[in-house]
């Protein structure tokens, strides 16, 4: 049988939580239904944040803070927790870690031509910023 090949457009499939969380569908655990639910809701959520950190970059000064930074995250928390541990965690629990890994840095990663227009606008008040962002912008600051 031909080994499975990985989505590159679903990384977080090749982890050991989802493999964790398949493992609870396929029945060798008491939550399966749960699992079918909570596997099928990070399959509608999650591309959504792939593609955002997949077109994202960083920040100077930052670490990069993309797709691969979000599977690298999930791997490790895949490493680090023990056999037993795991067997504990509930589907809901796996779905968090599986979240947390996406999203916990997804507000580093800027639309870096925006924030070069806000930077011109601040400096030199003549950015291609409309009135409405140029508003929105103020109230942030």
């Amino acid at each position: 049988m031909a080994a499975k090949r990985s989505n590159p457009d679903k990384p977080w499939e090749t982890t050991k939580l989802w493999k964790l969380l398949h493992d609870r569908i396929a029945g060798r655990t008491m939550d399966s239904e749960i699992a079918k639910e909570t596997a099928a809701f990070l399959s509608q959520h999650l591309p959504a944040a792939h593609i955002i950190l997949s077109k994202g970059g960083s920040l100077p000064n930052y670490t990069l803070h993309d797709d691969g930074h979000a599977l690298r995250v999930a791997i490790r928390m895949g490493e680090i927790i023990s056999t037993a541990a795991a067997k504990k965690l509930s589907s809901c629990e796996i779905a968090l870690l599986l979240l947390a890994a996406w999203l916990h840095d997804i507000g580093m990663i800027p639309v870096v031509a925006k924030l070069n227009e806000y930077k011109a606008y601040l400096e030199h008040a003549d950015a291609p910023v409309s009135e409405d962002e140029k508003l929105q912008f103020r109230k942030f600051l």
